[in-house]
């Protein structure tokens, strides 16, 4: 259980290939629970379903060392550190933008995309555990955003959502360990449920209709009105149907507002 006032060890590195790969290396060594590593550039960085992830100066890059609380829920994690994310960027936006979750790994503000998570599973049967990532556009620039301005969910940065202002990395940091920590320690005592409810709460799709494209096993397109997450992270939609279907793997590709 990880203490009230709980000090992970941090590794900072000035610029690594990418956050998980150096830290699942330190995992599989036995660095204990919470161990964070925190970047200020990456070479390689990652994102879901083998995407590159754009990790220039400016960014805010860190992945920790999680375990859920059984093997089975290993899912459990990513939403968690989603909400951890919601929580930081309330710290330093306005009231007045709309920050949203994204199924399965994104975090919204206005409908762009200003950050992602990618979770990996480490470990054995008798040890096992995730390394989440985030990268979190902090002051990164218009200019470096350019080519993702062309994506369903378009491209931001929180220093150009504050008009030119930069935002202290380093304070970031510190803020989102304490949501972090605080969400986990939570998530120990109480279980998933409500981690699922506050990610719920700050998904500003819910009720409205979406699609998801490439939706296992046929790869099919689904449409419907998003109505939450399952008690194992899958979306629930409805499809006109008796019951919500529940969609475990896809691409959330579009949502009418």
């Amino acid at each position: 259980m990880i203490p009230v006032q709980f000090k992970p060890v941090v590794h900072r590195y000035d610029c690594v290939d990418s956050t998980n790969d150096q830290l699942k290396q330190l995992a599989l060594k036995g660095a204990p629970e919470g161990t964070v590593v925190f970047a200020k550039e990456q070479t390689r960085g990652k994102g879901r379903l083998g995407r590159s992830w754009l990790s220039p100066r400016g960014g805010f890059y860190v992945s920790v060392i999680l375990y859920p609380l059984t093997i089975r829920r290993i899912t459990d994690l990513p939403f968690l550190v989603g909400v951890a994310v919601v929580q930081t960027l309330q710290q330093f936006l306005p009231k007045s933008h709309h920050i949203s979750l994204k199924w399965p790994n994104d975090v919204l503000v206005n409908n762009q995309k200003v950050a992602g998570i990618l979770s990996e599973a480490f470990g054995d049967e008798k040890f096992y555990g995730g390394v989440i990532g985030v990268g979190l556009n902090v002051n990164v620039t218009a200019a470096q955003l350019n080519e993702f301005q062309q994506k369903q969910f378009k491209a931001t940065s929180l220093s150009i959502l504050l008009e030119g202002e930069a935002t202290d990395i380093e304070e970031v940091f510190s803020v989102f360990q304490a949501k972090l920590f605080n969400l986990y320690r939570f998530y120990q005592e109480k279980g998933f449920a409500p981690i699922q409810a506050l990610w719920e709460k700050n998904c500003g799709m819910l009720g409205k209709k979406i699609e998801v494209q490439g939706v296992e096993p046929k790869g099919s397109t689904v449409t419907g009105i998003l109505w939450g997450i399952s008690d194992r992270g899958g979306l629930l939609v409805d499809v006109g149907q008796a019951d919500k279907m529940e969609i475990l793997s896809g691409e959330l590709t579009c949502c009418w507002y």
